[in-house]
């Protein structure tokens, strides 16, 4: 419903779009005269924590001061001047009037859909509040840094490098032709050079590809890079089917490079389980709060 995303729309951005339009035609006739309607409707001394009425509905100084708050920033209104907390006004003004006339043409249902988001709006920074008030966060340990330090080092830059060769049959299709590629692979398994007899075999019509590289973890294509973790160096792979080609692989060299130093990464480990510290504190306060309270589910919820 279009009337939920205009009611998405954040206060302080209107704020903004209204000080621009208000700044911008600071010299037009009829945002002069709203000004001086807004002048007419400034308090007197007898009601001096009102600062504007809108047909009779007043706006007052705290009003004035959390919009200013939250359209500059927390503390504002003791740095700002006169000029602008007006114009934060008159565009409280505008949207006073704005918000009156949109509630004045509304159904009751729409009323209620909004009414709904205020209830949620409300109870969403009760609970904001709550928790910053009651949830004492679980500090990190340094047993748990270097806990998690060690069970991944991989995110600290240790990696394992593998160093291999492969050759593949360029005949994909079952038959004798493929049988007897299956049964020349099965050759490489006592070959060292592996090159030359591909180009031997190329010699003799038997179409083969070589080729060499080394890889980190999890970089090459995920079939290959399983076959590799499972071989030692030196090791000759069984004969396995990559994209329907009979392949073999050796791994020739394996070297495993260090992590950082616990020292260089302790600050961003600590950042990392922050958060999960944090979920700890608040579902260990949450079963606390509820054990204080009678829930009851009704419905389908009845009985979980």
């Amino acid at each position: 419903m279009m009337l939920k995303l205009y009611h998405k729309i954040s206060h302080s951005i209107l704020l903004g779009i209204f000080i621009l339009s208000l700044a911008g035609c600071h010299s037009d006739n009829a945002m002069n005269e709203t000004n001086d309607q807004t002048k007419s409707l400034l308090p007197s001394v007898d009601t001096s924590e009102i600062v504007a009425t809108v047909s009779g509905q007043k706006i007052t100084q705290d009003d004035l001061d959390a919009a200013i708050d939250k359209t500059f920033g927390e503390y504002a209104t003791t740095q700002i001047n006169q000029d602008i907390s007006k114009k934060v006004l008159q565009s409280l003004v505008m949207s006073k009037a704005m918000a009156m006339k949109e509630q004045a043409s509304l159904t009751s249902e729409e009323l209620k859909d909004i009414e709904r988001d205020v209830s949620s709006y409300r109870e969403e920074l009760l609970t904001k509040k709550y928790l910053q008030d009651n949830i004492s966060q679980i500090p990190v340990s340094q047993a748990m840094i270097e806990e998690y330090y060690h069970q991944h080092p991989e995110r600290f830059a240790a990696n394992t490098i593998r160093s291999f060769e492969m050759v593949q049959s360029l005949v994909n299709t079952a038959g004798d032709a493929r049988d007897q590629a299956i049964d020349k692979l099965k050759m490489f398994n006592t070959d060292n050079d592996w090159s030359s007899t591909v180009s031997k075999l190329k010699q003799q019509g038997i179409q083969f590809k070589y080729s060499k590289g080394a890889s980190s973890d999890g970089v090459l294509d995920k079939e290959i890079n399983n076959i590799l973790v499972g071989l030692k160096p030196k090791q000759v792979s069984s004969v396995y089917f990559i994209d329907g080609y009979p392949t073999v692989m050796r791994l020739n060299k394996l070297v495993e490079t260090s992590p950082k130093p616990l020292q260089q990464v302790e600050n961003d480990i600590r950042k990392m389980l922050l958060p999960v510290q944090l979920k700890q504190a608040i579902s260990k306060a949450s079963k606390e709060l509820l054990a204080t309270q009678k829930v009851i589910y009704f419905g389908e919820f009845s009985s979980n």
